[in-house]
């Protein structure tokens, strides 16, 4: 029976990884160019897989803190949490696992310290559970992309986050990043790429309540929220497959149109037969840019897309005028304009259809 590398747990891996007959693996420069030179793993090697893990010792804390332990439950659709007394027993389980996974947190930092040469503060948590994961996520990009540029890989595919559910880098830290990746050779690395998948979020905006309301429109309107990915995509100018997909924090206060923009007025993509957009803010101008600057398309996906201005009709009428060239398929998902388009068609309830794949016949 085949295992995928996400289901196996972090400690088994670890114990395995210390076996291999390899001097370190770890995300430095030196360790991946020994791992593609290794004389078994090295010509067997054709997917890498970079998972980071987060150490958070959160609710351990409150264990230790209360004595009280949260459980959830779950009565049908309905989940409920209570919070149980801890026997002496588990309160000493409880202690024992945090100073485990402290010393595992504290290690970890070290590693990461060492390769990417300082700290950053951005990188600090405020202990809750969802930052410090998509603090670690964004890390974790740094630190790959900066080992993969180091070590001189031709890499045909990257996927950043594309398939994972609740985990993304933020366009700001794409753009602030942006230099050093740049400074270690980047370029030169994606120089051969051919298919990216990015999730990209909006900004971690973490709560400050000595902050009067100017401030925070000040970082939501920051222009480096915008320019990450463009520049990105600019470094692989021979990609083939692309998608892109935007998550949205609960705490953005501002529409990521711009993101787009800066896309369509400074990114061309020539070879690009494959496009996939997810839950984006674009304009209509910045859409009609985007395929002009793309002109062997054959297959678009566009999924949860809101036009902030403009229609959808000329973006339909350009698509149709590249029917008899390359264009072979367009899948709609879930449109808007001012609302959410519906498509005629066979009835489906009251709502009508708001899913449609388009093959080059009916375009």
């Amino acid at each position: 029976m085949s295992t995928n590398r996400t289901e196996i747990s972090t400690e088994l891996v670890e114990d395995i990884v210390s076996h291999l007959d390899v001097a370190d693996i770890d995300l430095s420069q030196k360790s991946l160019q020994a791992l593609i030179e290794h004389r078994e793993f090295g010509p067997a090697i054709q997917t890498l897989t970079i998972i980071a893990v987060v150490y958070d010792t959160t609710q351990l804390e409150n264990i230790l803190n209360t004595h009280k332990k949260r459980v959830v439950s779950q009565r049908g659709r309905i989940q409920m949490a209570e919070h149980k007394q801890c026997t002496e027993e588990k309160v000493a389980q409880a202690s024992a696992e945090h100073s485990l996974l402290t010393q595992r947190k504290d290690r970890q930092a070290g590693v990461e310290a060492a390769l990417l040469d300082d700290t950053d503060d951005r990188f600090a948590t405020d202990g809750s559970d969802w930052l410090q994961s998509w603090n670690t996520a964004s890390q974790t990009y740094l630190v790959a992309l900066t080992a993969i540029a180091q070590s001189c890989l031709a890499v045909e595919q990257v996927d950043v986050y594309g398939g994972t559910w609740r985990c993304s880098v933020p366009t700001y830290e794409i753009n602030e990043h942006m230099p050093q990746l740049k400074a270690v050779g980047l370029k030169e690395a994606l120089a051969s790429l051919r298919v990216l998948s990015l999730s990209m979020s909006t900004r971690i905006c973490e709560p400050n309540e000595d902050a009067d309301e100017d401030a925070v429109r000040r970082v939501a309107t920051d222009e480096r929220n915008y320019l990450g990915p463009a520049q990105l995509l600019s470094l692989a100018p021979g990609l083939e497959e692309l998608d892109l997909h935007l998550y949205r924090l609960l705490r953005s206060s501002t529409d990521y149109e711009a993101v787009f923009t800066h896309i369509s007025t400074t990114v061309r993509l020539p070879k690009l037969l494959k496009c996939k957009l997810r839950e984006l803010d674009i304009r209509e101008d910045s859409l009609r840019q985007f395929l002009r600057n793309c002109p062997r398309l054959k297959a678009v996906e566009l999924r949860e897309i809101r036009l902030k201005e403009g229609t959808w009709h000329p973006v339909f009428d350009q698509y149709s005028s590249r029917a008899s060239s390359t264009l072979e398929s367009l899948t709609l998902h879930r449109v808007f304009e001012h609302h959410l388009l519906e498509f005629n068609g066979p009835a489906r309830g009251s709502s009508g259809i708001h899913s449609v794949m388009i093959d080059k016949d009916q375009i």
